[in-house]
């Protein structure tokens, strides 16, 4: 799929303003998410954490 490319997905995030970008490389049913937690500690109030799409941050809505 065109959009499981990691080039892709930094690519529409850089162009939206993105100015950090933090990625996971792992199948889906794995816990550990060093990517994400560093992303959830990067983050502060006020600020926004975008995800390129919902499917990539959490594979069941109890990731979620």
């Amino acid at each position: 799929m065109q959009d499981q490319s990691l080039n892709v997905r930094r690519d529409a995030l850089k162009k939206r303003g993105c100015e950090r970008n933090l990625t996971d490389v792992a199948g889906g049913t794995r816990c550990e998410r060093p990517g994400l937690a560093k992303a959830l500690k990067y983050v502060r109030r006020g600020e926004r954490l975008i995800v390129w799409k919902l499917d990539r941050f959490g594979r069941s809505s109890r990731d979620l």
